[in-house]
């Protein structure tokens, strides 16, 4: 953050200690005492995942602009300063732009771009009401929060966009349908690498283990977030086959799941079968990606079968379960 081009003083930085124990919220204020910019909130309550801590960060946010960073990651010195070139000159209620996951491993740190727009050689392109393709935003730019940055009173307090506090997961995905809906004009940014993401060894399978009352209140999460898409006429089908593959796995993952616990989160996820069978390969599902998340839906989903089976699959097409799923966060 201090290394921002448009220097550290001009930005308002609003930290929110989660249920943090005391030892490690006195260092944090230690280190920013000098700093009259560093604002720091202790948030001490019973919720899980990201929801409320963001929340209280909205209701203290007076900055012009809203950005999201989370605590282990980075953005790019350039990153509000191309931002902020671009709000001038499109006058846009979201920016949009790509990150760079970097894998952190024993070995030692691996940098992959995550480019979410592919097919073209522009610098950024517009989305506004008069051409309006939530499609090209939901799946061209990814629903996380932390590659955008958001106008804040003109757009985010005008239209009361929240976080929901009921959600484990995903609940930035939903905070983005809500901010897609109430935006009159997107820019992407197409070619700027604007946040650096650390994958930590391990995160994902620790991501994975789930049980079955989490499977069960994410299942209803994501309902949620499909009936709101599906409410504002979004383009649905790709992003109800990444949460429901999402989950898929996670039940695969648990060898202790009776067959009746899978038929109950199966039937959330029944209505929403329909929309899956509509999607072709394509940059974003190569077929042999697409194949297999099919099957492991229809087998999981539709008709349970023996773990052991599914696993075989895996195998027959070459999939490595971890980097999909790595992929779609």
């Amino acid at each position: 953050m201090r290394n921002q081009t448009i220097s550290f003083e001009n930005i308002e930085w609003i930290i929110i200690c989660h249920n943090c124990e005391y030892n490690y919220i006195k260092m944090i204020k230690n280190i920013v005492k000098d700093y009259e910019n560093v604002q720091i909130f202790e948030l001490n309550n019973k919720k899980r995942g990201p929801a409320s801590p963001r929340n209280l960060g909205l209701s203290k946010a007076n900055g012009k602009f809203i950005s999201f960073l989370d605590d282990d990651d980075e953005l790019v010195p350039k990153t509000f300063e191309t931002c902020e070139k671009y709000f001038k000159l499109k006058n846009p209620d979201i920016i949009s732009f790509n990150y760079k996951a970097i894998g952190l491993s024993k070995e030692g740190p691996n940098f992959k771009p995550v480019n979410f727009i592919s097919d073209t050689d522009e610098e950024f392109f517009i989305i506004d009401k008069t051409n309006w393709q939530s499609e090209k935003f939901i799946f061209g730019s990814g629903l996380n929060i932390t590659s955008k940055i958001y106008k804040n009173h003109d757009f985010i307090q005008k239209h009361n966009i929240k976080f929901d506090e009921s959600l484990l997961f995903a609940e930035d995905v939903l905070f983005n349908l809500d901010a897609i809906h109430a935006a009159s004009r997107i820019t992407f940014l197409t070619r700027f690498e604007g946040y650096l993401y650390r994958m930590h060894e391990g995160s994902m399978i620790h991501t994975l283990q789930v049980n079955f009352p989490d499977l069960i209140h994410r299942a209803n999460g994501f309902k949620k977030i499909f009936d709101r898409g599906l409410k504002y006429n979004f383009f649905m089908n790709q992003l109800i086959m990444d949460l429901i593959g999402f989950e898929a796995v996670m039940i695969l993952n648990n060898k202790d799941l009776s067959y009746k616990q899978i038929r109950y989160i199966s039937k959330i996820f029944k209505p929403y079968m329909k929309y899956i069978s509509k999607i072709n390969s394509s940059k974003v599902y190569p077929k042999n990606i697409l194949i297999f998340l099919k099957i492991l839906i229809k087998l999981i989903i539709e008709q349970p079968i023996s773990s052991i089976i599914i696993l075989k699959i895996i195998k027959l097409f070459k999939i490595d379960v971890s980097k999909i799923l790595g992929n779609k966060q």
